[in-house]
Formats: C-alpha cells, structure tokens, sequence
C-alpha cells in the first residue's frame, strides 16, 4: 500500500478479490508498519475478512526453507549476530524489566534518552549500506571475515544492548509506540478456514459463445480507424490505420480481434463501449484482464464477477433444436467457467457466454462447430458474493 504511487487499500482488496478464484491457496502480503497508517491495515484487514479470508499464524504452518551453501561455524556466529539475534528490542526490553524491576526506577530519562538516541543514531548508520544499489559483482555477506566483521557483530550486539536499557526508562513516555497495532493480534489468532460456497444446479439457461475475430478472414472495404494507441486511455482519436469494415463490426461485437500485421505489443485491436477501440498486446475481458479460452464467461450483472460454473447439459440446438454436438458439449462441460465478463446489453437473465478462443475460420457464428447456441441447458453455478 503506497498511496503516493496509486496503490492504495481498495486496490489491493480489488486484487485479493481476483485471487479467490485460486482455491485452496494460501494468500501472502507484507505490511510495514513505519510508512502505512494503522487505519488503512484495519481497513484492509476488515475487507480481507469480509471476503471470506481468514488469518494464520506462519508459524503454524509447515514451512521448510533450505539451501545448498553450508558456512562454517565463525560465519554462521557471525551472521546470527549481524541479523538478528532472535530477539527485538522491545522484547529485550520485557526480559529486563521481569529480570532487574528495579531498573525503571535507575537513572533519569535525559540521560537514558541521550544514550538511546546515539544507539539508534549509529544503529541507523550501520543501515545506509542497504539502501545502496548493489554492485555488479559482489560477495555473499555470510562469506567476509576477518578484524571489520567481528567488530561490526559486536557493535551492533551492544547497540542492541544499550537501547534496550535505555528503553526501560523510556518506556514510562510515549516513545516507543507499539508495532503490531490490536488489528493484527485480532487475527492472528484466527484458524484457517477455507472458503466454501456451495454448488447451485438449475436448468433452463441459454449458451452462447464469444471469440477473437482474426482480420484475414474478412475482406470488407478498408475504412480509417481512430482510436487509442494504448490501453491507458478513453475516446481516443489517434490514427490507427485502414481496417476491413466487417472485421472492426466484429471487433465491436465480440470485444477483441487480432490483427492481420503488428508488434507483439499492439498485435491486438480491443474495443468496449466505454474506451472505444484501441490496440493492446491480447484481448480483454471487462475488467482488463487477459480473456482464457475455456475458462473467461461473461454473465448477467446479478451473478458477481468470479463466481464459478460447469455446464451439466448443454441443451438442444437454437437453430435445429437437436442435441449440440457431443464434441463441443464435452469440450466446454469438462471445463470450470469463471465469470470475469459482462454482456454489452446489460440484464440478460439465465444467458452465460463462453469464450472459446481465436477464430479459426470464416463466417465462424455459422459454419464453425466450436459457436455452439443453445437453451435449455443445465448449470452448477457457484456465486461469491462480496459479503461472503
């Protein structure tokens, strides 16, 4: 979460979002307490919960981290001192007050501030190296010896040791605020407890399918486009080239086209009612992501984006009425549907449409087997709800 760079809370709930299509998973973030308000964690902890996520101890879990180098025994000592001794400060700071009570009372707070801030002074100069870009060519940090390692490892052990005296006299102010704000000890505690949303078959839905129209396979007369060259913008009305007239109506029907020629990062021509036409390195769905053959579905409004569905029965045949072909049927029953698209027209009711990939041949609604057009068609449908 970094505000000054546009990501803030909402979009980073608007990515665990998306993630929920990625079942028994375990989402990872980091949050650093000295650059992000308390607020915004709260926040973002509440939507999280909202969603259906719930909190871990890591230390619960079984990890297993290991490694091919083995140092030896001075480097290992010395690593151990130059990191993190297994200790913070703070706790160092509790271990004292149980050991020595009387030392809250040792003292006054000028001077032990005094001291506390030279601690921290030279534990934050000890830092500076981090922030430098690193070199070409370096060494390990585990693999320098010699007189400079030792004294650095002992310098910061008795850093460490000073400001966590100084810090039993201070801890009567307000100096030390507390790192892990209630929020996070609310959750940490909590189980984990894998998202269920239960499986709802109904019948009587409509299927149809969208697709990429690819430009060689339309020849209607060339007609100027305008439009945006990038992603990044709305109406555009930048020149983007002489195009057959069928080929952008089918652009504009199905929401993608590949282009005939082009760099690999405008090889595609987009379009929504919203943006209008522009060029893109794939096709999108109506939340910008990359469209999936046999995975991408558009639906109506009332069914939440990511929800799930497998088709049970593919129906009859809207034009002959006859059972849809069984090849096609089995293709896009064995796969596992995620809502990440909306139809143009808004409501549609029970109507689902499946995005099948790139056309492959000419007048593909009509003469290819994969434009499948059904009703009557039975769906498990899996809905996520934002209050789950």
């Amino acid at each position: 979460i970094n505000e000054s760079n546009g990501w803030t809370v909402d979009d980073q709930l608007a990515r665990a979002d998306l993630l929920r299509i990625v079942r028994d998973a375990t989402a990872v973030g980091f949050y650093h307490p000295a650059s992000i308000p308390v607020s915004d964690l709260e926040r973002l902890i509440d939507g999280l919960t909202a969603q259906g996520y719930r909190f871990a101890d890591v230390r619960n879990m079984p990890l297993l981290v290991d490694f091919a180098y083995r140092p030896t025994g001075f480097d290992s000592v010395a690593a151990w001192g130059r990191i993190e001794p297994g200790l913070t400060v703070l706790e160092l700071q509790r271990a004292f007050l149980r050991a020595v009570p009387v030392i809250k009372a040792v003292g006054s707070s000028l001077t032990f501030g005094a001291v506390g801030g030279l601690a921290i002074g030279f534990f934050l100069f000890r830092l500076r190296s981090q922030w430098r870009p690193i070199g070409p060519a370096h060494r390990s940090r585990v693999e320098r010896g010699g007189r400079r390692q030792t004294l650095v490892v002992g310098a910061r052990l008795l850093a460490v040791c000073v400001v966590a005296v100084s810090g039993a006299a201070l801890a009567r102010h307000t100096f030390l605020a507390p790192v892990a704000p209630a929020a996070v000890e609310r959750v940490m505690t909590q189980p984990i407890v894998k998202l269920q949303v239960p499986a709802v078959a109904s019948d009587g839905w409509e299927i149809s399918v969208y697709f990429t129209a690819v430009e060689k396979y339309y020849a209607g007369p060339l007609v100027e486009l305008r439009g945006c060259p990038v992603i990044d913008c709305s109406n555009g009305t930048t020149d983007l080239g002489r195009f057959p007239s069928d080929f952008l109506a089918a652009v504009k029907q199905e929401g993608s086209g590949r282009l005939a020629s082009g760099a690999a990062e405008s090889a595609f021509l987009n379009w929504s009612v919203s943006i209008g036409y522009w060029l893109d390195s794939a096709p999108r769905d109506a939340r910008g992501s990359i469209l999936r053959p046999y995975v991408s579905a558009a639906a109506d409004p009332a069914i939440e984006y990511v929800s799930t569905f497998e088709i049970e029965d593919c129906g009859l045949d809207v034009r002959s009425g006859e059972t849809a072909d069984p090849r096609v049927c089995g293709a896009i029953s064995r796969a596992t549907w995620i809502v990440r698209d909306r139809f143009t027209a808004g409501a549609v009711g029970k109507h689902l449409d499946l995005y099948v990939g790139e056309q492959d041949s000419v007048d593909f609604q009509t003469l290819s087997p994969r434009a499948i057009h059904t009703l009557g068609a039975t769906v498990s449908l899996r809905q996520y709800r934002q209050d789950q």
